[in-house]
């Protein structure tokens, strides 16, 4: 396997590899993934991505195999690893991943793996290769990870990360939270506002239901009940700005009226999946 810089050259497998990974790991709808795709994802948005001095777009080339997956190196044979030291094998190889991280920002912002070459390395040779360009220039790397991808953030704690926050992706109509990881937990996206334990409105006496964080695009919310009854539940609370005008809609969609933090509900059918 190596790591080297994305060219022009590798865009639609930047693209397949994208797409093959939100389908393979992502709670998302069908529709959700095209617009990310036609948006964040084309040939000139890529094109312009790759030309960035401020971006740094690593790819993964790995050997392919004659059934179309990576090739598996215990079963090279002596000649197979003489072709390959002679060029022979240069023509089999593709790009089997890519990370993309804007170093200005210090931020990793996309990291995707071919489903079929996981477990190989590449992710990781990808993160270390990410996390090293951005530490030689004296910051500290920040990953922002889709909160509808199922093993992004159990990838990041690998490398000492945590969570630190969450943000906002917006483009078009579309809008998406991320979770934010880093390794300085003083670095936080989210506002630095107390999470009380009981609050009152009125006459009611109202618990703060810590255990369970409902994401935001700004910050979290939490569910408020009334004091002594834990099926009871009042509303929520947000933390972003500490009110409790917030309301609700049948499918789990919640935004506060004071400060506008949403937590945007996902809702699929997965039989197109």
């Amino acid at each position: 396997m190596e790591i080297r810089e994305a060219e022009l050259a590798d865009r639609p497998q930047l693209r397949a590899i994208t797409e093959q990974s939100f389908r393979f790991s992502y709670s998302l709808s069908p529709e959700r993934i095209e617009a990310i795709l036609e948006n964040l994802f084309a040939d000139d948005t890529l094109a312009s991505r790759i030309d960035d001095p401020d971006v740094l777009l690593l790819v993964a080339e790995g050997s392919v195999a004659e059934g179309g997956g990576p090739e598996d190196s215990s079963a090279r044979t002596e000649s197979d690893e003489q072709s390959a030291d002679d060029g022979a094998g240069d023509e089999n190889k593709q790009v089997v991943g890519f990370v993309d991280v804007d170093l200005a920002a210090a931020r990793l912002h996309w990291l995707h793996v071919d489903p079929d070459a996981r477990g190989d390395g590449v992710g990781t040779a990808l993160f270390e290769g990410a996390r090293d360009a951005v530490e030689a220039r004296g910051d500290s790397l920040v990953a922002r990870v889709l909160e509808q991808a199922s093993e992004g953030g159990e990838f990041c704690t690998q490398f000492g990360f945590s969570r630190t926050g969450s943000a906002r992706l917006e483009f078009d109509d579309e809008r998406f939270i991320e979770d934010v990881y880093g390794t300085d937990a003083d670095e936080t996206v989210e506002p630095d506002v107390d999470v009380p334990l009981r609050i009152r409105v009125d006459n009611d006496e109202l618990v703060v239901d810590r255990r369970e964080e409902i994401p935001g695009t700004d910050a979290p919310f939490f569910s408020l009940y009334r004091a002594g009854s834990s099926e009871d539940r009042y509303g929520f609370y947000c933390v972003n700005c500490g009110g409790i005008d917030v309301s609700a809609d049948g499918l789990d969609r919640l935004e506060c009226s004071d400060c506008g933090n949403e937590h945007l509900a996902e809702n699929w059918d997965d039989a197109y999946l």
